[in-house]
């Protein structure tokens, strides 16, 4: 019966069982002690093997398939949500739809890469799996702003974020993209820098 034998215990938490009783305020029986040195090295060995695998490169482009949305599809998909809600958030909805339209139909387009979540638009510099790295996420709120927030950490307070008008959110996009340096590209009107 597994309830009535007695437990194995990790030694790298042996001394928290010290003076310790189960529930039934029986004492705590210890059958055996596993050593912590004997798992690290075999996790050692695991590494070492693990590591080798890890910078061989050879056949990179199948195992990272393309995990973003093309363009074309991310600029439909905020035109179809422009009946959505009241008059407020149509307007961030399409304020949105006029940054994916940026990248889309511009020379941004093989440089950024972006996926839809809910009504967010979501940028990132490389093709990975989403969330799995900085990105910006575009929010258009029911308010009729739009939320930039990069997203580099869990911790939302030091989150970059900013709130702008619908009608703002081309040139606060654009303002990232120059403070980040993400991206070079034509202005419109017709200079060239680096974003």
């Amino acid at each position: 019966d597994a309830v009535q034998d007695a437990p194995i215990v990790n030694t790298r938490h042996a001394a928290h069982l010290v003076g310790q009783m189960r529930l039934d305020r029986a004492p705590l029986e210890v059958s055996q002690i596993i050593s912590a040195h004997a798992d690290a090295e075999s996790d050692i060995r695991g590494l070492r093997k693990r590591k080798s695998q890890l910078f061989d490169r050879t056949d990179l482009p199948s195992q990272t398939p393309s995990m973003s949305e093309p363009w074309v599809n991310i600029v439909a998909t905020f035109h179809q949500k422009q009946g959505i809600g009241d008059d407020a958030f149509r307007a961030a909805v399409a304020g949105v739809e006029r940054v994916a339209i940026l990248i889309a139909e511009g020379p941004l387009k093989p440089a950024l890469f972006g996926w839809t979540s809910m009504h967010d638009l979501c940028v990132q510099q490389t093709d990975v799996s989403p969330y799995s790295g900085p990105y910006l996420r575009i929010s258009p709120l029911l308010s009729g702003l739009i939320e930039f927030r990069y997203i580099d950490t869990a911790v939302a307070r030091r989150q970059w974020n900013r709130l702008v008008p619908a009608d703002a959110a081309p040139d606060q996009f654009t303002a990232f993209l120059r403070q980040l340096r993400w991206a070079a590209f034509q202005t419109p009107a017709g200079n060239e820098f680096t974003a």
